[in-house]
């Protein structure tokens, strides 16, 4: 155990060294813990170097030297940010990642003992997830170490564990500090509800799925960074963001689709100026990632696609595509509402009626609607399906936080969640259009919209609206802060007894 958490905190120190110098070279000022972002930059950089050997099958070893390579290079990039690096850590921050991290690993420890479980070690069996290429490769140097281990998975989760719930705690503090609360005990208090309530803790972090819900929260927060701060570079940390979240996980990629959506149709709706140019430039992981999985069974059309693609980022530049792209962002701007709230669901809407007619064995039933969650999946409790009555008050709590967003965000960052509330239930989360949706992009996943609606930035901003209309209601305020606590004392009880 102790091996794999060294590792694990030497890539954590990595992830802070690479995403404080991708902060510094794109002049994006940096106020917490930089890992989160340097992890997807660094997953982003690892799959560029694993996907060769994806495509032609090449020998494991090709992952171990790119893997080397790529960690080579982290590292020099923290030695050049040395000071700022161990500036970030060395805080009292830190104990709170710390803390959390050392919960939940000495839990695993109680919990697993001995046992050994399964992983996937090599790239054949997860074909374009670099995570597990990336992992496959700390397991094969955990066990050079220490041979006794005998490739023993239980000392790989230990490294995905320590990993995963260091980097969740990093993102949430982030968040947390981002909103500037007066009130710092009850930042505290809701910092605990995100770390042990926050969908975050439903499982142990065995596979990259659950870096699903991680990517999510970064994604998102991105996006509400991007228009609180106004600094056009953090927009293209996007890009990461959501390579990295499609590394780990394939629901993750109609994920990323239904988060675009969602931030270009907002950009529209305040006519921010280059939201069509930028939206070419958002959508290259997307692509990338239809020529890898289009590229074994047609390999000429996923070629064509990229090189397509390829050619036109550089001919946009031009005046004649320029003009085409202004003129098509104006009638964007003139018609976003009508378009992406209305048109858009009603025509979803028709087509999940013509193929529930068409192909009634072949789609799922409206009804399915309200059967498809697992009891153990993180959206289990978002519709009062698999919930006792704790879970009944917490949903309860965050369907009212839905609505007073919707009600009563001002700001230009605040608007755009609002947005993503409404077309998320609208477009996505609506009973009337998941026939078309599940047949088209998502399958019977498609629930996992319910990640990016409730996930912790947007039950940060929840809480943050319940307290503010309690701000003069003393009495009220305390039964939220003692609520929270206790919600997430009932998530840890049954962990640690």
């Amino acid at each position: 155990m102790k091996t794999a958490v060294f590792l694990a905190v030497l890539v954590l120190i990595l992830c802070e060294g690479v995403g404080t110098a991708a902060q510094k070279l794109m002049k994006i000022q940096s106020f917490g813990f930089s890992a989160p972002i340097g992890f997807a930059v660094l997953l982003t950089i690892l799959e560029l170097g694993y996907f060769p050997a994806q495509l032609a099958e090449l020998p494991f070893m090709w992952n171990a030297v790119v893997t080397g390579l790529v960690l080579f290079l982290a590292l020099g990039l923290t030695i050049w940010q040395f000071k700022e690096v161990f500036r970030k850590l060395f805080r009292w921050r830190t104990l709170v990642v710390i803390a959390y991290t050392a919960f939940f690993v000495l839990t695993l420890v109680k919990r697993m003992g001995g046992t050994d479980i399964a992983i996937i070690q090599d790239t054949e069996s997860i074909r374009f997830q670099g995570y597990y290429s990336f992992t496959a490769v700390f397991n094969y140097f955990i066990t050079k170490l220490n041979p006794v281990l005998n490739a023993n998975a239980l000392y790989l989760t230990y490294f995905e564990e320590a990993l995963y719930y260091a980097l969740t705690a990093m993102l949430v503090v982030n968040i947390v500090f981002s909103f500037h609360l007066r009130n710092k005990w009850l930042a505290l208090c809701i910092a605990v509800f995100l770390l042990f309530s926050g969908n975050f803790t439903t499982t142990f972090a065995s596979s990259g799925e659950l870096f699903r819900i991680f990517f999510v929260t970064l994604t998102v927060f991105t996006m509400y960074s991007y228009l609180k701060e106004g600094n056009e570079q953090i927009k293209y940390l996007i890009l990461f963001t959501i390579s990295a979240g499609m590394v780990c996980s394939k629901p993750f990629i109609f994920l990323a689709v239904e988060m675009l959506y969602v931030f270009v149709v907002y950009l529209f709706s305040i006519r921010k100026i280059r939201s069509l140019f930028d939206t070419l430039t958002f959508v290259i992981p997307l692509v990338f990632y239809a020529f890898l999985y289009l590229c074994p069974k047609y390999p000429f059309l996923a070629w064509a696609i990229l090189i397509f693609y390829g050619w036109y980022l550089t001919y946009r530049y031009r005046k004649k595509p320029r003009r085409f792209i202004a003129r098509s962002e104006e009638f964007c701007f003139d018609h976003a509402i009508k378009i992406f709230f209305i048109i858009v669901p009603v025509v979803l809407t028709v087509l999940s009626v013509i193929l529930r007619l068409v192909l009634p064995e072949g789609t799922v039933s409206y009804l399915d609607y309200f059967k498809a969650y697992p009891v153990t999946d993180t959206v289990a409790d978002q519709l009062f399906l698999h919930s006792d009555l704790l879970g009944i008050l917490v949903t309860a709590l965050r369907w009212a936080g839905v609505v007073a967003v919707i009600a009563l965000s001002k700001t230009k960052e605040d608007r755009f969640i609002r947005t993503l509330m409404i077309l998320m239930l609208v477009v996505f989360l609506n009973p009337l259009t998941v026939i078309a949706l599940s047949q088209g992009m998502t399958g019977s996943l498609y629930y996992r919209g319910f990640e990016i609606l409730f996930n912790p930035m947007t039950l940060m901003l929840i809480l943050a609206y319940i307290y503010k209309f309690l701000e003069w209601q003393t009495f009220w305020q305390w039964v939220l802060e003692f609520f929270l606590l206790f919600d997430a004392w009932m998530m840890i009880y049954p962990i640690i007894f």
